[in-house]
């Protein structure tokens, strides 16, 4: 028996002739160093070899063991959605839906499907985004107690300065942390500077008076917890 997993060069002799001819213990110790017990698993579902030897084939070329082994029984037969094809040229945000492969993949089997415009698609981020901010910050003031943040700040290639504030709080049984927002500070970054922009973030959501704490690694932020 030969391993039909690309790669692998493991052989294994049948012997004919002893007490264990109809053992294949063997074989599925390999199957599952080699494959992993899931394979093994499903290819025993299989039941036969027949069924199960070109599925095993296709899982060596994709490596998704749910794409291969959910055709098995008389169930709903299903396809994977799993793109292959680099479909993004331009790589700017909101211009990919109009890239020439994009559209191609999109309009597969339906010609007539319509796709929103770039501008379309930026004006209903930004409106989601406006959603999102103000539900969020709903949420923070709701908050019975303090919030805790972080900030950090770099400098992107277009030598533009940027400042990421994070909050941290215990919601539902839950630390949950995320981004309040990322502004851009084109000063020098003092303990003045970064004060005043992470009091007009907090304005901004209403939460000035809910902060406990706040740690950065930002040079001048000693300054700033001092003010």
């Amino acid at each position: 028996f030969t391993c039909a997993k690309p790669g692998c060069k493991f052989q294994s002799t049948w012997y004919l002739n002893t007490k264990d001819a109809t053992s294949t213990s063997n074989l599925c110790d390999h199957v599952k160093a080699c494959w992993g017990p899931e394979i093994l698993a499903a290819a025993e579902e299989a039941k036969t070899q027949m069924n199960a030897r070109p599925m095993v084939e296709a899982f060596g070329r994709s490596s998704t063991i749910t794409k291969i082994f959910k055709r098995i029984g008389k169930g709903k037969i299903s396809y994977s959605a799993r793109q292959h094809t680099l479909v993004e040229t331009r790589y700017r945000l909101y211009q990919i839906v109009s890239d020439r492969a994009f559209l191609q993949l999109m309009k597969t089997g339906r010609p007539e499907y319509k796709l929103p415009s770039p501008s379309m698609v930026s004006r209903d981020v930004r409106h989601v985004f406006t959603k999102c901010r103000a539900r969020i910050a709903r949420m923070l003031r709701n908050f019975d107690g303090d919030l805790s943040f972080t900030m950090d700040a770099w400098t992107l290639p277009n030598h533009k300065a940027l400042i990421a504030f994070a909050v941290h709080l215990h919601h539902e049984g839950t630390p949950p942390s995320f981004i309040l927002d990322v502004v851009e500070v084109a000063e020098l970054h003092t303990g003045e500077a970064l004060a005043k922009v992470f009091e007009e973030t907090l304005r901004e959501f209403g939460i000035e008076d809910k902060v406990s704490s706040s740690k950065s690694n930002v040079s001048g932020y000693e300054r700033l917890t001092y003010l």
